[in-house]
């Protein structure tokens, strides 16, 4: 049986509800991930920039913090390195079954 939303809030569901707030603040469906071939050949990169996403992950992976990142990457913003994970995080394909 699927929880409702009012049987998710006592279950430590409002977590969840500031979740979903969060990602509205981030402009989820902003598209910050756009792609074309004029840009880095047509890899994936964040909107507005020369960035790829693959960059952001890779230094991620690397141990650097969104901080560190939008300080190396002066063209990023805090908001658009977690709108890029946002999207990514939602991406149809990589959601579960």
């Amino acid at each position: 049986m699927a929880s409702s939303p009012a049987s998710s809030l006592t279950s430590g569901g409002i977590a969840e509800l500031s979740h979903l707030s969060d990602r509205r603040k981030l402009g989820c469906m902003d598209n910050w991930i756009v792609a074309d071939p004029e840009h880095l050949g047509g890899s994936p990169r964040v909107r507005g920039t020369r960035i790829s996403v693959v960059l952001i992950l890779e230094s991620l992976a690397a141990g650097m913090s969104i901080a560190q990142i939008v300080d190396a990457y002066p063209s990023l913003t805090e908001e658009s390195v977690r709108g890029v994970l946002a999207e990514l995080a939602h991406r149809k394909d990589l959601q579960r079954a």
